[in-house]
């Protein structure tokens, strides 16, 4: 949030360097004992559901949104990122390394006979990192305002790895950041023949729609 525009008329003001400095040490002393955390205890249903948050988001911020997967027979559970935002809010890596791969192996995966890896955001990016870099497979993904930017870079590969998986899009027809991105993996998911839908709600913005 340093890197915040609306901040350059006041980064040299002493009162600045020193607040700053305050929140660098508690930012420090907090990361060295975060962990990446998951809400599943024991086993409650033979399909398994795992939502993952966007950035400046979490754990408790998509609980009301995903709850119809329960109506399916899903457990649902939620992933929150150990990598620390700002103030009890945290953010995905946009990188190669993955947490959500880490949560899985921790899991009983295998003895569910239905997996869905569900996300908003960043946390889509997080899914599509964990299938393209992990040995990790899943039925069915399904995205709400997905900003993935790592397809940019790695589309090709992304798709032969999905080939097999079910692939549900919804997205904002105001989301300037992620619809792109959601056309481009649709359109070419759908080209290849992939089993992919795509769901696009006029006047929603980056966020969920209200049903």
């Amino acid at each position: 949030m340093f890197a915040d525009d609306d901040l350059d008329s006041i980064r040299n003001k002493v009162e600045f360097l020193e607040y700053k400095k305050i929140s660098d040490k508690r930012y420090y002393e907090a990361s060295k004992l975060s962990s990446t955390l998951c809400t599943w205890k024991k086993v409650k249903s033979t399909k398994l559901a795992l939502v993952l948050h966007g950035n400046q988001q979490n754990i408790h911020s998509d609980n009301g949104y995903w709850r119809f997967l329960e109506e399916k027979g899903y457990q649902v559970e939620y992933i929150q990122s150990q990598t620390i935002d700002s103030y009890r809010l945290y953010r995905w890596e946009n990188d190669e390394n993955t947490q959500l791969d880490r949560i899985i192996m921790q899991l009983p995966w295998q003895k569910y006979k239905a997996h869905a890896l569900c996300g908003f955001s960043a946390g889509c990016n997080e899914i599509l990192k964990t299938l393209l870099y992990t040995k990790i497979n899943c039925e069915k993904i399904m995205r709400q305002s997905p900003w993935i930017p790592v397809i940019d870079n790695n589309l090709n590969n992304l798709l032969i790895v999905l080939s097999n998986t079910k692939i549900e899009i919804t997205c904002g027809q105001n989301d300037n950041d992620c619809l792109p991105y959601t056309k481009k993996l649709a359109e070419e998911a759908t080209s290849r023949g992939l089993n992919c839908s795509l769901q696009i709600l006029d006047g929603l913005g980056h966020g969920y729609p209200t049903f």
